[in-house]
């Protein structure tokens, strides 16, 4: 079954997503696993990275949201310590936050796991790779990090 990641674009001037999905395949691809950014290959590939508008209901099982995002108040105590799935009003579980940009109100803020239930959030500007990101996608798939 294919673990399937909608990818909601939540920037003010929308983001590079095609550049953002190109970076987590090739991330996906350094662990084994195979990836696609098509509907229809749905069984073919273990990941498929979609777009917000190709979301779909149905079983959540294997279903969740990246949010990419901008805006650093996401980081604040008043927006972090409740549900992401709550603020963004997701069909599905939020499987990570990205965090564009340079962090300025918040630099002292840790940005691993948040939110509750947790899940993670990155922030390229401290951290180029999507390892963590990718792996965290594996293990609660219930792969295996190779």
């Amino acid at each position: 079954m294919s673990t399937i990641v909608y990818i909601w674009d939540r920037t003010r001037d929308g983001a590079d997503l095609e550049n953002l999905r190109a970076e987590l395949s090739r991330t996906i691809r350094e662990y084994g696993y195979s990836v696609s950014a098509a509907s229809d290959n749905e069984g073919l590939a273990d990941f498929l990275l979609l777009s917000e508008a190709e979301t779909t209901e149905g079983n959540a099982e294997n279903k969740s949201v990246l949010i990419v995002t901008d805006d650093e108040e996401v980081l604040s105590d008043s927006v972090c310590y409740r549900s992401a799935e709550e603020i963004w009003q997701t069909p599905f579980d939020v499987g990570g936050i990205v965090l564009l940009g340079e962090i300025r109100g918040f630099a002292y803020r840790f940005t691993g796991f948040s939110y509750s239930p947790m899940c993670l959030v990155h922030v390229p500007s401290r951290a180029l790779s999507y390892h963590r990101l990718v792996s965290y996608w594996i293990h609660k798939s219930g792969r295996k990090v190779r």
